[in-house]
């Protein structure tokens, strides 16, 4: 357990009273991350938002959504060590290095061909066993995968190019934020879907990725 992450240990703390704002790099909003990922990859900047995922295998990965729902894939610099699933719903402030992955139409056209069911938080095939097989077990695998890949199609489609970025932060400090009756909604909640294709789905976040 001692490589376990929690939010008040290890290498992920709480600011202390006794820090000062300078101890986090330049704050700026994911959507700003995102737009000018080319001028922030590689550097160290801060991000806040809500944990809406934590991968449930290994916990060596989570999703932030920011107030305009961007999507953040959060992973750590120390390998050994996990997020704990308690971090769900709680809104972060987290400061790390980013990075891009881009997911390329041919990949997307190999994992269809594969038939490979893909984790939401960065579109790699997914390790979760269970869930796999329940989403076989329960006839729906073929329809997930459709779907997903439809998405991510519709997605470069809108955009204009032909990858899917992922904008990654390797984490080194983290902040819990109190806010008091904060709440992400899904786009049927806030019945204002992003995309035509969007079925307000709560955990892929592929709707979230607008912008």
């Amino acid at each position: 357990m001692k490589n376990i992450v929690f939010i008040l240990c290890g290498i992920l703390f709480l600011s202390c009273r006794s820090q000062s704002n300078t101890d986090m790099p330049p704050l700026i909003t994911a959507d700003s991350l995102a737009t000018h990922i080319t001028q922030f990859s590689g550097k160290k900047v801060t991000v806040e938002g809500k944990i809406i995922h934590v991968c449930p295998v290994d916990g060596k990965k989570m999703k932030l959504s920011g107030r305009n729902r961007q999507i953040v894939k959060i992973i750590l610099s120390d390998s050994s060590a996990r997020f704990e699933h308690s971090l769900t719903g709680k809104t972060l402030q987290i400061s790390g290095t980013v990075s891009e992955t881009r997911i390329s139409r041919a990949y997307i056209d190999s994992i269809e061909a594969a038939g490979l069911l893909l984790c939401h938080i960065d579109h790699n095939p997914c390790n979760d066993s269970v869930w796999i097989a329940n989403m076989h077990k329960q006839g729906k695998a073929e329809q997930n995968l459709q779907r997903t890949v439809t998405n991510l199609r519709q997605i470069m489609t809108t955009q204009g190019r032909d990858y899917v970025s992922v904008i990654v932060l390797v984490a080194d400090k983290i902040k819990e934020i109190k806010i008091e009756n904060e709440k992400i909604q899904t786009s049927r909640q806030r019945n204002n879907p992003p995309y035509s294709f969007c079925q307000g789905c709560p955990l892929c976040g592929l709707c979230l990725r607008k912008g």
